[in-house]
């Protein structure tokens, strides 16, 4: 009979133990989502000069008649329309990033700690986030009939689970030793008799 917690310990993935590529994973998703947090919390100051227009808070501030006169009110609908798809998709993308860094940086811990708890907490994250990622792409591609689109993002969730299989190896290599630890500490061996 193979000894599980002898089998976990020789998990490899790349050539590399599975719990050291799964913390290469863990920084590196820190350091992205980290990034991704930071431009989208600036996205403010930047997205005037990208766009060539102000930025999105001088374009609330400003008074709505004067734009109408100004553009029309064709022109000033479609704008406003512009402005709040943008800002909402910001605001979107700026959370994502945000929940992203938090897991990230609990997976980072609990692999550094020891600790599968945490480990768990970001499998559980990517399981929510994979399906809620492929529903969407099946809803997009139904709805706006572009299969193309709907298939990388599936590729993406496909190469995304390979990912969480690696997390949920690490979740099982730390669940055993933990235990193993906690039995240790429970029935400690008898000291020999002399």
């Amino acid at each position: 009979m193979l000894d599980r917690s002898a089998m976990m310990r020789h998990a490899r993935c790349c050539c590399l133990p599975v719990e050291t590529a799964t913390f290469i994973f863990a920084v590196f998703s820190s350091v992205i989502s980290g990034f991704g947090t930071v431009v989208f919390a600036t996205a403010n100051t930047w997205f005037g000069a990208v766009t060539g227009d102000e930025t999105l808070s001088q374009f609330w501030d400003r008074d709505p008649e004067t734009i109408r006169m100004s553009m029309g009110d064709r022109v000033y609908n479609q704008r406003l329309m512009d402005y709040t798809a943008a800002m909402a998709a910001m605001l979107f993308f700026f959370v994502c990033c945000v929940v992203s860094f938090i897991f990230s940086v609990f997976l980072c811990y609990g692999i550094n700690k020891r600790r599968p708890g945490f480990v768990k907490a970001y499998l559980v994250y990517g399981v929510v986030v994979t399906i809620l990622m492929m529903a969407g792409a099946v809803l997009y591609s139904w709805l706006m009939e572009e299969i193309i689109v709907g298939s990388i993002i599936l590729i993406a969730c496909g190469v995304y689970s390979m990912i969480l299989l690696m997390v949920q190896r690490t979740y099982e290599l730390l669940r055993v030793e933990q235990t193993r630890n906690s039995a240790q500490l429970l029935c400690p061996e008898p000291c020999m008799k002399s």
